[in-house]
């Protein structure tokens, strides 16, 4: 568990006048966040802070103002605390929690809060020892003085995450009859962006009859993806190769056929535990390069025009 925070400089000077007299009086504003349970629980909020600072400093008409958001990113959650005194804004921290853990998150909240409501005292001045003269005394200098407190590091939001999936599924249109598919993928995610490359191969399949092909698909592609929560909407490129097979037939006959689709995804990506999520995607791609397979001349079956495939997989995301 790790939680990290920042603030501006400005929001120091919001409890400097109260901070002689404890806590300054606020009212609290928080906006949760659904994952799916709300994120921060107001209530357990709210009782971190007392307990934190011993009395309970919130309540209407108070001259400060606290609101309380929160942000998801790729591996953690984000929260924001905006200080506004007789509405005007004096200062912002940030606080976040990795593996999206919002206990985490809200006992930072709470801490910050208290801070900024309560700080720490200045440290006392430096001791001084006095000693009586002589001439077999030695001379003791004062202690070094407290270090002055240090501000928290300034907090750095997330940048690009790694992403890699596997998984089965069921295409479409591939081949002659719907059939089992397999796929991998890997790549990068920055808030709400992703991109991954994968890769796809699905299992052969024949048409009926005496005489008779089998078709099976192999392809790579590109699926750059807009993130809202859990949920994702993707566009998808793929370029591969159909391999087409005679059956029943004196002469076997096999042939590799280009295979091109342009299309969209729909993704859905809950959280299991920490990084590892579960993938549900439905494709639906139009094929620009259509294969068509022959026996003796003949055509015996060309892809469909447009072909889809449903899917889930294991998906880890992490720094």
């Amino acid at each position: 568990m790790r939680a990290g925070t920042s603030c501006f400089g400005t929001a120091a000077l919001v409890v400097a006048a109260g901070a002689a007299h404890g806590a300054e009086r606020a009212e609290l504003r928080v906006r949760p966040l659904s994952l799916p349970e709300a994120c921060p629980d107001e209530a357990a909020l709210r009782a971190g802070v007392v307990s934190r600072l011993g009395e309970d400093p919130f309540g209407a008409d108070a001259p400060l103002d606290i609101v309380v958001a929160v942000e998801p990113m790729a591996t953690e959650l984000v929260g924001r605390i905006l200080v506004e005194r007789d509405g005007e804004p004096v200062g912002e921290r940030r606080v976040a929690a990795v593996h999206r853990d919002c206990e985490a998150l809200t006992e930072a909240l709470a801490v910050a809060i208290a801070i900024i409501l309560d700080p720490l005292p200045s440290p006392p001045a430096p001791l001084r020892r006095e000693v009586e003269p002589s001439f077999s005394s030695t001379r003791v200098d004062p202690p070094p003085p407290l270090p002055a407190r240090v501000d928290d590091a300034p907090f750095a939001l997330s940048g690009v995450s790694y992403r890699a999936a596997a998984g089965v599924g069921l295409a479409v249109g591939s081949g002659p009859r719907p059939t089992p598919s397999f796929s991998a993928a890997v790549g990068l995610r920055h808030a709400w962006a992703s991109i991954d490359a994968e890769g796809r191969v699905d299992l052969p399949t024949e048409t009926e009859g005496a005489t008779r092909v089998s078709a099976m698909l192999g392809a790579a592609g590109l699926s750059p993806c807009a993130h809202i929560g859990p949920f994702a909407g993707c566009a998808l490129l793929s370029v591969g190769g159909v391999r087409g097979e005679g059956i029943g037939v004196d002469v076997a006959l096999s042939a590799l056929s280009f295979f091109a689709a342009l299309g969209a995804r729909s993704s859905f990506e809950p959280v299991l535990h920490g990084p590892v999520h579960l993938r549900l995607t439905a494709d639906l791609q139009a094929v620009v390069s259509r294969a068509e397979l022959a026996l003796n001349g003949e055509p015996v079956w060309t892809m469909p025009s447009i072909c889809g495939s449903f899917g889930v997989a294991v998906l880890i995301e992490g720094p």
